[in-house]
């Protein structure tokens, strides 16, 4: 059986979609930022569908979807009635959720879909993006794979030569890449969007492109800022820094920033929902990052289609102090190898789990530092462009997101560009709320939160040094 349940429709299209000539169906799930046919379609939909019905085989689609789509953050699964075979796969980051469930005890695929459900039969897992899915109906379930066509990340082949090129063409890149991601086409005559803002580079990067390549004056560009400590927790200190000097450089715009406070009580109202969502993940360092994400999509104006986010900076220019130890103890060819395998590994870690929490709420996630021309002008960058772990971290001429910081500093974001980097779930105070002596390793349960009664102790304690639960997370996201 096929079922869609559609968030957004540029054109009534209904989910899963026939091809009337072929018989074929389609469930899209996604986003498409290309003209890839050569015809007017309003939904990205119907555009699919026409490519893949062209197709003979399944092989021919996976192909098609490679090479003729262009850039794009989706899933879908497709029915060719012909072959009675069904074809199952993502983009090759992995942008937009879709798990597969497996019998626990004999292994098949029973479901294929972009939210799990809690059963004990059934056990899950991210579906793999670095080959396509074939399901044959005809042969009672039996799975193949298709390996994608060429590496999974895109590569120009032109090398830059200095750090200033490699500057320009990533300010460059990232802008198409957020201005894919609020046009009319995308978004709506409405044009509606938000910035997942923590206050660090990555997200004021972000809205700041967003402002220079929204040709509206008059839009409000709603800026979202999570908190579990009030106005105390070190993000939303560091947006509302972050908010005067963007309303300096930029006075003209009118920015809606939004608070969002979240008390430990809506976090144990919510948690059985948190908890589904970010299935396979279980762990509590997925739970308070899930959290964020949750809480930020369900409190973004409610016209709001998109969430613009910072995600895969970190992975793109040396955000983690993994990084840094790479590099330390292999030099340059350890953290090239390090930054790679990051990249590579995004569709398992987070980005499935991130589009499910945002999309529970009706919102889209949309990652411009994923966009395929800014991945592929930092892989083509030398490496010192990009990093420098020579000198001290977050310094604007050198350490961590060396090409980021010094994109701030030229656009006038002086504070900014200096801001240390915080994990989602420590500078929103998430990890606060869960007790201490607890790893985010562990499984997540309702008994790890924190009660009432253990954040006035915490509040009683915050003059001392701080210790306990959040030092025994890992830097793993």
């Amino acid at each position: 059986m096929l079922a869609g349940f559609v968030l957004h429709m540029q054109d009534t299209v209904p989910q899963p979609l026939r091809d009337l000539e072929t018989g074929n169906w389609l469930v899209f799930n996604g986003e498409v930022y290309s003209d890839f046919t050569g015809e007017s379609y309003k939904s990205d939909t119907k555009r699919v569908l026409a490519v893949l019905s062209s197709c003979e085989t399944q092989e021919d689609r996976a192909r098609a979807l490679d090479d003729s789509i262009g850039e794009g953050e989706w899933s879908l699964i497709f029915y060719s009635r012909k072959e009675k075979s069904i074809l199952v796969g993502r983009d090759r980051f992995g942008r937009r959720s879709l798990v597969e469930g497996r019998d626990a005890r004999t292994g098949q695929v029973g479901f294929i879909s972009s939210v799990a459900f809690a059963a004990d039969s059934i056990s899950w897992s991210e579906v793999p993006v670095d080959c396509f899915q074939v399901i044959e109906a005809a042969a009672g379930g039996e799975t193949r794979t298709i390996a994608r066509g060429r590496d999974a990340l895109p590569v120009q082949q032109k090398t830059l030569s200095s750090s200033w090129d490699t500057k320009q063409m990533f300010l460059k890149a990232l802008e198409l890449g957020v201005r894919r991601r609020i046009t009319s086409h995308t978004l709506g005559p409405t044009r509606r969007f938000a910035v997942l803002f923590s206050g660090g580079i990555d997200s004021v990067l972000i809205a700041a492109l967003a402002h220079r390549v929204c040709d509206d004056p008059s839009l409000t560009i709603p800026l979202v800022n999570v908190s579990f400590q009030g106005e105390a927790a070190p993000d939303r200190i560091a947006a509302r820094q972050a908010l005067r000097e963007l309303v300096s450089i930029y006075p003209a715009r009118h920015w809606d920033f939004i608070a969002v406070d979240v008390p430990l009580a809506e976090v144990r109202d919510d948690h059985e929902l948190i908890k589904l969502h970010i299935i396979p993940k279980s762990t509590v360092m997925d739970f308070n990052l899930g959290s964020v994400l949750w809480f930020a999509s369900k409190h973004a104006p409610s016209d709001c289609r998109a969430l613009l986010t910072g995600l895969g900076a970190d992975e793109l220019t040396g955000g983690y102090g993994r990084h840094r130890t790479a590099c330390q103890k292999g030099g340059e060819k350890a953290l090239k190898a390090e930054l790679q395998l990051d990249l590579s590994r995004m569709w398992t870690r987070n980005l499935g789990r991130d589009d499910r929490c945002i999309a529970a709420h009706g919102k889209e996630l949309r990652a411009p530092f994923l966009d395929q021309d800014v991945v592929a002008t930092v892989l083509c960058s030398p490496l010192s462009d990009l990093v420098d772990f020579s000198v001290g971290s977050s310094r604007s001429d050198g350490g961590d997101k060396l090409v980021i910081r010094r994109l701030m500093m030229d656009l006038g974001f002086h504070e900014t560009a200096v801001r240390e980097k915080r994990a989602a779930q420590f500078g929103s105070r998430m990890a606060k709320l869960v007790k201490s002596g607890r790893s985010g390793k562990d499984e997540f349960d309702v008994s790890i939160l924190a009660t009432e009664e253990d954040l006035v102790l915490q509040l009683k304690s915050s003059g001392k040094a701080e210790h306990g639960n959040s030092m025994l997370y890992q830097e793993e996201e």
